[in-house]
């Protein structure tokens, strides 16, 4: 395997480690994964704290074996000091002898500790099913909310589109609206046009409009007003007027929105606008 993943994981597993037991386990294992590297020096760093939390587990035959293969990795890194040191540790633990009483206690306590291990490695596995079972639900959760709210966009959009003949009857009747210049009524909104031109529902118009003009409502409205403003500059009445008299004349509420309409329309103020078409 990779070098870095090992030391990666290795190191994660003996973080999440939570007694002497598995600490020395994992430090063992560690070890063993960079000896395979090659990496001597930090296997060795691995094993003594393998062998520190062996012996506080107290499980002699196990420190054995780590005193042994530490002594052995010493002698190949010419440390004779530590390579007789370990050696003698082994040595010493080779005498040791463990009564029937001690012998079943040490066992009863390593099943105990594999037992917390077990118990501890099933509790994550069935908290990563839940979490991956939980990401699922939402998922599909997700999934079939944009579902039914495409659904519910294409019907709205279905069940408003024009047909043929429901386009003509439109056509004619703003045709008309146009004509007698309803958009001039201060009053004219969406509500107001359906009402004049007996449009029972106003999704028709605003739908008619756009598929028509590439336009909302009140883009509509504005251009047609915009439009018949043109036509009236050459008209030396309509100049004269004041700007409370045009305002009222194009349909506007108040002095301001028309001074609004003009500077959005033309990006000029109201009395520059004026000034050059007088």
């Amino acid at each position: 395997g990779n070098k870095d993943s090992s030391i990666h994981y290795g190191n994660k597993m003996i973080a999440l480690a939570t007694t002497n037991g598995t600490k020395k386990y994992f430090h063992n294992y560690f070890a063993e994964s960079l000896l395979s590297f090659g990496d001597t020096t930090n296997a060795i760093y691995h094993l003594e704290q393998a062998f520190s939390y062996g012996k506080k587990y107290d499980v002699p035959s196990q420190t054995l074996e780590l005193a042994s293969n530490l002594s052995k990795l010493y002698l190949y890194k010419k440390n004779t000091e530590k390579a007789l040191y370990y050696q003698a540790v082994a040595e010493s633990l080779k005498t040791f002898e463990l009564s029937p009483s001690e012998v079943k206690q040490i066992t009863k306590t390593e099943q105990e500790h594999q037992q917390k291990r077990t118990k501890s490695s099933n509790l994550y596995i069935s908290y990563g099913l839940i979490f991956i079972a939980l990401l699922v639900v939402l998922g599909a959760g997700i999934y079939f909310y944009q579902k039914n709210k495409t659904n519910e966009t294409t019907a709205v959009k279905e069940s408003f589109s024009l047909n043929e003949k429901t386009y003509k009857e439109l056509d004619y009747k703003i045709h008309l609206a146009i004509e007698d210049k309803l958009y001039l009524d201060r009053n004219c909104s969406l509500g107001f046009l359906c009402e004049k031109l007996q449009i029972k529902n106003s999704r028709y118009l605003t739908e008619y409009i756009r598929k028509k003009h590439q336009k909302t409502f009140p883009q509509f409205i504005a251009d047609l007003k915009f439009d018949y403003l043109k036509s009236l500059l050459n008209d030396d009445k309509f100049i004269d007027k004041s700007i409370e008299e045009k305002s009222q004349q194009l349909g506007f509420g108040s002095t301001r929105s028309f001074r609004t309409f003009i500077k959005e329309k033309t990006g000029k103020s109201i009395s520059n606008y004026f000034s050059n078409h007088s």
